[in-house]
């Protein structure tokens, strides 16, 4: 090896140690930036939470420790299952972060047979609608008629507004006939297209 190339390695390696210094610095400065999240404030977390899934909150901070369990739980106002998960998620959520939310504190349930098979079936048959006293809106995505079946009849005063995506002139007729008396807006969603009832 020449003089020269032997030089140029040594150049070249003394140029490559400040890279990986800087490198290393930054892996400890954004390790230092993760261990000091909890201390960022409520409000904060709350504002960071809006771009996350609810599976995403749930998985990542409930049992992180007391005070993120308590900022789920107390945030969760909108259940919303309609993205696409496995059963064991899905199976998680019903069994045990659901029961421990606030049933006074959730306005809207979200539900899903297309992602999910008898997703909404499944839910109904461990949580009664009527169990969530400050629900104000239901949304169901592909219900069977025996779900609408299950639904509609046990839904609280609170229930307001009502959102069906649904395909079936059976399915129609059944919600035409028992349509409760406390829904102010019905919104169909069929094939492309929606009708929008608001009901006086």
């Amino acid at each position: 090896m020449s003089k020269r190339s032997l030089a140029q390695q040594t150049q070249d390696n003394d140029n490559e140690i400040p890279a990986k210094q800087s490198r290393i610095a930054a892996v400890v400065l954004v390790a230092s930036h993760i261990t000091s999240y909890e201390c960022l404030p409520n409000e904060l977390n709350l504002e960071i939470f809006e771009y996350l899934s609810l599976f995403n909150i749930l998985h990542s901070f409930t049992n992180l420790n007391q005070r993120y369990s308590s900022l789920v739980y107390s945030y969760q106002q909108h259940i919303d299952l309609t993205s696409p998960i496995s059963c064991e998620q899905f199976n998680n959520f019903l069994q045990k972060i659901l029961p421990a939310i606030d049933a006074y504190q959730i306005q809207t349930v979200k539900l899903s047979n297309r992602y999910t098979y008898k997703q909404i079936q499944l839910f109904t048959s461990l949580f009664k609608i009527r169990q969530f006293q400050e629900l104000k809106t239901i949304h169901l995505i592909e219900p069977t008629l025996n779900d609408l079946q299950e639904i509609l009849p046990n839904v609280g005063i609170s229930v307001r507004n009502l959102i069906l995506e649904i395909h079936q002139q059976q399915q129609f007729d059944f919600v035409y006939d028992n349509l409760p008396l406390t829904i102010a807006k019905l919104i169909i969603e069929t094939n492309q297209q929606y009708f929008r009832y608001k009901i006086a």
